[in-house]
């Protein structure tokens, strides 16, 4: 079947995650990951995410959200758009000023790879 490569879903699907997992704090991957072949923290609140297959350009559509927190303030920022990996920072604002806070995530893309 075309579209398949290494088990993993290529273009031919539509609409479909290509890539998902979830991260600990300390960038740790945890179960369930798919199309993610690691996380890694680079400092305070800021993680690059890596592929196994790379997307086929850098237009491709993230969502990412932050494990709950005793303060509700975050943000979530995006940078790094690569085709084989992206880079997220997870900022608190709760202090009055806006400081990177090591948070649990979720990651979820999709595009054409």
């Amino acid at each position: 079947m075309s579209g398949i490569a290494h088990g993993l879903v290529r273009d031919s699907v539509r609409g479909v995650a290509k890539a998902f997992g979830n991260a600990d704090d300390d960038g740790t991957p945890t179960a369930g990951s798919f199309n993610i072949s690691g996380v890694t923290r680079n400092a305070t609140g800021d993680y690059s995410w890596s592929f196994n297959i790379d997307f086929a350009d850098v237009n491709y559509t993230t969502q990412v959200t932050q494990e709950a927190q005793a303060v509700n303030n975050a943000t979530i920022s995006i940078d790094r758009i690569l085709v084989g990996s992206i880079g997220v920072n997870l900022w608190e604002a709760a202090t009055g000023s806006d400081t990177r806070d090591d948070d649990g995530h979720q990651l979820t893309a999709f595009g054409d790879q």
